[in-house]
């Protein structure tokens, strides 16, 4: 009984001080642009004065030939935001970021699943006698990524994330002046762990 009570408070307390940094616009933005990009729920939040701003920048990536492609490689992310220090026109999130990570899979199996792809593809096309197909077209991309998906695992890690409030209106910071980092690396790379695995092999 008293396990019981103690994880009920866990929980309760743990409600409380989510629903307490929703009080920070720049939180709020943060959530939204996350549901707005997962789940392709940008008419969900067309008339939010708070997402003027963000779902604008958010758009644009959607205009990429490829982004469908890109979306299976982090489609199940997860985050969470623990912490917000915001001040006048910065906000420093803490977020708890859960993703599919393709690190412990050895490059062997990588290499072994493109080149069956590109067999299976390769004979498609050869059948088709069109030779302006081309084999790594999305429907490659999507398979060989479905096939490592499969044999990824799920990790965890608290990152930083960093907006920026331009003209009243906050958004994820996409670079500063005259800095060529990248500030919002850490969130890109939970992103982007199977474009690195890619790049590990070549």
């Amino acid at each position: 009984m008293k396990k019981i009570l103690i994880v009920l408070l866990v929980m309760i307390t743990s409600l409380v001080y989510s629903n307490n940094l929703n009080k920070y616009e720049s939180k709020r933005v943060f959530d939204k642009t996350m549901d707005a990009i997962f789940n392709n729920n940008f008419e969900k939040y067309k008339d939010d004065p708070e997402m003027t701003r963000a779902l604008m920048t958010s758009k644009e990536s959607l205009e990429d030939e490829n982004w469908d492609t890109y979306l299976q490689w982090f489609k199940e992310n997860k985050y969470e935001v623990l912490e917000v220090k915001e001040g006048k026109n910065k906000s420093t999130l803490t977020v708890k970021a859960t993703f599919n990570s393709f690190a412990d899979i050895p490059n062997d199996d990588v290499m072994g699943i493109i080149f069956t792809e590109v067999y299976k593809a390769s004979k498609n096309k050869i059948k088709s006698l069109d030779e302006e197909d081309d084999i790594f077209d999305e429907e490659f991309m999507i398979n060989v990524t479905n096939k490592l998906m499969d044999k990824s695992k799920k990790e965890t890690k608290e990152i930083k994330v960093y907006m920026d409030k331009v003209n009243g209106k906050w958004d994820l910071i996409e670079d500063e002046d005259n800095d060529d980092d990248i500030v919002n690396m850490e969130l890109i790379s939970t992103m982007t762990p199977l474009l690195e695995k890619f790049l590990e092999i070549t």
